[in-house]
């Protein structure tokens, strides 16, 4: 079974809540059907050939054709049940399955049937308190219900922001559970990367976060392979993703999510990170040097790997941060006054892979890089330091000194 059809996030939830204290469930006034009837339902089309399914039609009462309705949900029923109500068209059983349709969405068959029957009675049957029938037919114009639909959000959301859970409640969505949980499904894993970089972060990962682990997984590919490029990625969604699924190795040795994810955004997903962690380190300590703007355009480019050092016991939070480049790494504390030490690669991941308290664990002049304008394998940051500094990095970065 597709577990994808199963769920009702806790969102919906609380507004099918608030919706169903104002209106009566007239869904399953609707399409309720009565045990026995269906019990002789099902009795009468295992001993009815296919061929002779029109002639039970005919025979059948309007409350036998609406109950064979229910019979689409088991397969063992349904290609029977399906051409018995493509037999006998009529416009009660077809508002009956418009709204077994909403309720249950998606059942591709009976929304093909009705999509049928409305060539015979127009969209007037599928007129409810909810939604008039010239919507539905603008709907049905782009294939499926659930299409439609979107293309018509998408349209009339261009150029703002748009509250998900305001639009599901507005649109009395909410009132039936599993059009409205397709419709977030869609949201979080096929809509174009337009609407998926306007929609706010906030939203995007409540939503995510109430899904079953395929949609979320879902959701995360969608998100790192479709909204190009990284610097339209949120800051609150790419944080959940992470939290997730853990970090991207900068081996070929991942977890079974990152696995599906190309090699080339699974690189622009820890240089992200790294950006990310550096950030967070140097906006602690205010960062009076310009620090984060001179390490941005390397990082973003040309970072292997990172890890944060240095955890403080009573706090949590880490005072330095080790960065892996290619043949060489760079240690850089967060705390004002510190130099950055630059070692060669092997004596990098010697320092990066100690776990210490003490900064002073991660600073030896005797195993630090040769040159640079200090001479000694350090960036101190006193007046004028970037630039002399960047063409140094720059030398490093294509395999210099």
């Amino acid at each position: 079974m597709n577990r994808l059809l199963n769920y009702v996030p806790l969102a919906l939830v609380r507004t099918m809540e608030k919706l169903r204290e104002k209106h009566p469930d007239r869904v399953a006034q609707d399409v309720k059907a009565a045990s026995t009837v269906l019990d002789r339902l099902r009795q009468l089309l295992r001993n009815t050939t296919p061929e002779d399914i029109p002639d039970l039609a005919a025979i059948l009462s309007p409350v036998e054709l609406r109950s064979a309705i229910h019979l689409l949900l088991e397969a063992e029923f349904r290609p029977k049940a399906l051409e018995l109500l493509r037999s006998r068209p009529r416009r009660d059983v077809m508002t009956a399955g418009w709204r077994f349709l909403l309720a249950r969405y998606p059942l591709r068959e009976l929304e093909a049937l009705i999509k049928e029957w409305t060539l015979r009675f127009g969209c007037g049957p599928l007129s409810t308190p909810e939604y008039a029938g010239e919507q539905v037919a603008r709907w049905y114009a782009h294939g499926t219900i659930d299409l439609g639909l979107m293309k018509s959000w998408e349209q009339g959301h261009r150029g703002r922001n748009p509250d998900v859970e305001e639009w599901l409640g507005s649109m009395d969505l909410a009132r039936f559970d599993g059009l409205a949980a397709h419709v977030v499904m869609w949201m979080l894993t096929i809509c174009s990367p337009e609407t998926l970089a306007r929609l706010e972060g906030k939203g995007l990962v409540e939503l995510a976060e109430e899904q079953v682990r395929d949609v979320q997984a879902g959701f995360s590919r969608h998100y790192l392979c479709d909204l190009r490029p990284s610097e339209r990625w949120n800051e609150r969604v790419m944080s959940w993703i992470v939290k997730k699924w853990g970090k991207p190795t900068a081996s070929e040795i991942q977890n079974a999510f990152w696995r599906s994810i190309p090699r080339q955004i699974r690189d622009e997903v820890r240089s992200w990170q790294a950006l990310h962690e550096l950030r967070s380190l140097l906006e602690r300590f205010n960062d009076p040097h310009g620090r984060f703007n001179f390490w941005e355009p390397f990082v973003r480019r040309f970072i292997r790997d990172f890890k944060p050092a240095c955890r403080d016991p009573y706090t949590g939070q880490f005072a330095a941060l080790c960065m892996e480049f290619d043949g060489w790494g760079a240690i850089e504390f967060g705390p004002v006054g510190n130099a950055t030490y630059l070692y060669p690669l092997a004596v990098f991941r010697e320092m990066s892979a100690q776990v210490s308290t003490d900064p002073a664990e991660y600073k030896d002049l005797q195993r630090t890089i040769e040159g640079g304008p200090e001479r000694d394998g350090r960036i101190i940051h006193r007046a004028g330091w970037q630039d002399s500094n960047r063409t140094w990095i720059q030398r490093l970065i294509a395999g210099g000194r």
